[in-house]
């Protein structure tokens, strides 16, 4: 497509990219937020955020300190 950056299709889990939101409809956001994770239950998802919903979600990180994940040294290392 023209104009629109390539976006690699499996960017890794827990690595949160902002994708174009390639069929926007009116009133949609331009882009989102896509971050692949691992439930408890084993099994893989995919989340889409828009700007407002990953703003309130660091914003409830914010206010609960205390239920964040601190990153392990691996972690900090990729």
């Amino acid at each position: 497509m023209k104009g629109i950056p390539e976006i690699p299709k499996y960017p890794g889990l827990g690595h949160l990219q902002q994708v174009p939101n390639v069929d926007a409809r009116f009133g949609s956001a331009s882009h989102y937020h896509r971050v692949l994770v691992k439930c408890e239950d084993g099994n893989l998802r995919t989340l889409l955020l828009t700007d407002t919903d990953l703003a309130r979600l660091q914003k409830r990180a914010e206010n609960s300190p205390e239920e964040t994940v601190d990153p392990s040294f691996w972690d900090r290392m990729r």
